[in-house]
């Protein structure tokens, strides 16, 4: 788990040094983006191995909304490695459907922040 957080952060920056020397550093929408990702995504990696756990000992669930919700806050990052970490929600079609929606949204969003930081006025 603690190196699934280290991965996220790591990638954080390797994404900020990457943008920089390409002349695209991170506007401050960018960097808070970046900043709100890690988080969230720490919380729905810690989230989805609670319910995992909560699973397999027939306990209350998380909510998926709660998941999802997590997911479109930016956590979606934590919510994939927790996915694979965990073998968790990966075979109910609808779940993962509206994830990964969650996910183009996020990457489109991104994408315009950098078109626009790179090509606008």
């Amino acid at each position: 788990m603690l190196a699934s957080i280290a991965w996220l952060c790591m990638a954080g920056v390797i994404l900020t040094a990457t943008l920089v020397p390409l002349g695209l550093a991170p506007s401050w929408p960018l960097s808070t983006y970046a900043a709100l990702t890690i988080t969230m995504s720490v919380l729905s990696f810690v989230f989805y191995g609670v319910d995992k756990r909560r699973a397999r000992r027939d306990k209350q669930r998380i909510p998926e909304r709660r998941l999802h919700l997590f997911a479109l806050l930016g956590g979606w990052p934590g919510a994939l490695i927790a996915q694979r970490f965990f073998r968790h929600k990966t075979q109910k079609m609808t779940f993962r459907l509206l994830y990964w929606l969650i996910v183009a949204l996020h990457l489109a969003l991104v994408g315009y922040c950098l078109w626009d930081s790179a090509f606008g006025a």
